[in-house]
């Protein structure tokens, strides 16, 4: 498992649940499931990603901008 933060986004990648893939995480939320074995480069082919997000935010989901923090569950938020 390799994680970074790249211009505020915190990216990760560990292995798959199938052989030869790598499962990505923006964020803290899931990605998908890409094939490939190597992940320094799964994460710095991830930074055109984060680049063209912070550029273009209304393209993209909001758990790719820099600071998005995954909300709580709806019984942990009721619990406060």
């Amino acid at each position: 498992m390799k994680t970074e933060t790249y211009r505020g986004v915190r990216l990760k990648v560990k292995k798959g649940r199938e052989w030869g893939t790598l499962a990505h995480f923006v964020n803290g939320e899931p990605w998908g499931e890409w094939y490939g074995t190597e992940e320094d480069k799964a994460l710095t082919s991830m930074h055109g990603y984060v680049d063209s997000a912070i550029e273009n935010p209304d393209s993209w989901p909001e758990y790719w901008q820099p600071g998005y923090r995954k909300p709580r569950s709806p019984k942990a938020a009721s619990d406060v």
